[in-house]
């Protein structure tokens, strides 16, 4: 049995080296990843207002001004924060009065 697993690579899960290659290949790419972000320059711009209602929309707005990718982890995160606000009292209340201001200042 084959089973697709992510970066297009292929693995049969009847090779009982299988879940080993798999765990190397995550292993690899994670610090590939890590070693491509050591080359990303730090942000320099502060002082921007965050006008969002959504921490994913938040989230998209800070790849855009920085332009860097985020992690995977981030946008999971993200989307674990909207949903517990969903049916919060502060559901609607942009996010500016929530994050701490010396946090975006």
């Amino acid at each position: 049995m084959k089973g697709a697993y992510p970066f297009g690579d292929q693995v049969s899960s009847s090779d009982s080296s299988s879940s080993y290659d798999y765990e190397d290949l995550v292993l690899r790419r994670a610090r590939m990843y890590q070693e491509y972000m050591k080359v990303v320059p730090m942000p320099t711009q502060r002082g921007f207002a965050i006008p969002f209602t959504s921490w994913v929309g938040f989230a998209a707005s800070m790849k855009e001004f920085y332009g860097q990718p985020r992690h995977y982890l981030t946008n999971a995160q993200m989307k674990k924060f909207d949903h517990m606000r969903l049916g919060a009292d502060n559901e609607d209340v942009p996010l500016d009065t929530i994050i701490v201001s010396s946090l975006h200042c």
